[in-house]
This record gives structure tokens, C-alpha cells and sequence, in this order.
């Protein structure tokens, strides 16, 4: 007999200052609808960005829900651990109203071994401030205006970006 204990798991939830990302098994598997006839298929469960508009009051963020390659078998602390990371990713962008697809779109190939190797770390997100992108444009750093989302030149590695980033910020608050 199959056990599909892992059906009565609830569904978790990451929330941080009128930002949530909820995390769920809809019944999604991996060519589609999950078939349990099928022993190579996986329950995958798919994470939504949510933003509070008014206590209590949740609506889902404009490109925010995108199914995982997370099976729902997972233990529910490690499943925990992925929510609140998605959180963290999309925070900024959604506090500050910039898109959140790009972001999503990487986070939609989360998977277990993420956290065994670390997150993948090819984009970092910045809040709207045109001083400072007109900074990191000068150092060769591409910052999309609208979504605040970074490209940085080939070769160059996160922490050189990071390092011209904070670089930045002396010169933004003695301004």
C-alpha cells in the first residue's frame, strides 16, 4: 500500500510586514496533474506572493505563483525552511511594488538541494534609489530601472557587485 500520510500535511506560510508567501500542494506533479498511478511522478508544491492591502486582506502578487520542484513529501520543517526563503528573496521587490517575475521564475526551480549546496546566487534585487543606479551603472553594472533587478558584466563575480554596492552607500548618505 502507498502512503499518502504526506497528503494531510498543512499548508505553510512565510510572513514578514504585510509580505506573505504561502506554500501548498495543489495537486501538481511533474508532467502536470500528479498521478499517483505513476511511480516516477512527484507532488510538487507551488508557492504564491501575497501583499496585505488592509488587515487581514491578502491579494496575490502580479506574476507570485509558480509551481516548485519541491515534492510535498519533504518533512514540513525543511518545507519551512524553502517558504521562508522564498519570503526573504521577493521582500524588498514587493515593498517597494517592483515586479517580482523574474525572481519568481528562479525561485519556480527551488528544489531540495538548494539548501544542501546553498541558494543559487545570480541576481540580487536593489530598492529604487536613481543616485545609486547611477553609481553602479558607472562601475558596469546593469540595474533594470522599473524592477531593480541587477546584471552584472561576465566575469564579474556577485561579491565584486556587492562590494561596488556598498561601496555606494557612504557616498548616498553624506548626500
Amino acid at each position: 500500500m502507498m502512503d499518502d500520510s504526506w497528503k494531510d500535511k498543512p499548508d505553510l506560510s512565510a510572513e514578514r510586514d504585510g509580505v506573505k508567501v504561502d506554500l501548498e500542494w495543489i495537486g501538481e506533479g511533474l508532467c502536470g496533474d500528479f498521478n499517483s498511478n505513476d511511480e516516477d511522478d512527484v507532488p510538487l508544491l507551488r508557492f504564491t506572493v501575497l501583499k496585505e492591502l488592509d488587515p487581514g486582506i491578502w491579494e496575490e502578487v502580479e506574476h507570485g505563483s509558480y509551481c516548485t520542484q519541491l515534492s510535498a513529501k519533504l518533512p514540513q520543517e525543511e518545507l519551512q525552511k524553502f517558504c521562508d526563503a522564498m519570503l526573504n528573496q521577493v521582500f524588498d521587490a514587493v515593498k517597494v511594488g517592483a515586479s517580482i517575475k523574474n525572481e519568481c521564475e528562479r525561485l519556480s526551480w527551488m528544489h531540495e538541494s538548494w539548501f544542501r549546496n546553498g541558494l543559487p546566487q545570480n541576481s540580487f534585487t536593489l530598492t529604487r534609489d536613481p543616485e545609486l543606479y547611477s553609481y553602479l551603472v558607472i562601475a558596469g553594472i546593469k540595474i533594470h530601472t522599473k524592477t531593480g533587478e541587477v546584471t552584472i558584466p561576465e566575469g564579474m563575480e556577485i561579491s565584486e557587485a556587492a562590494r561596488l554596492f556598498w561601496e555606494a552607500i557612504p557616498k548616498m548618505v553624506g548626500k
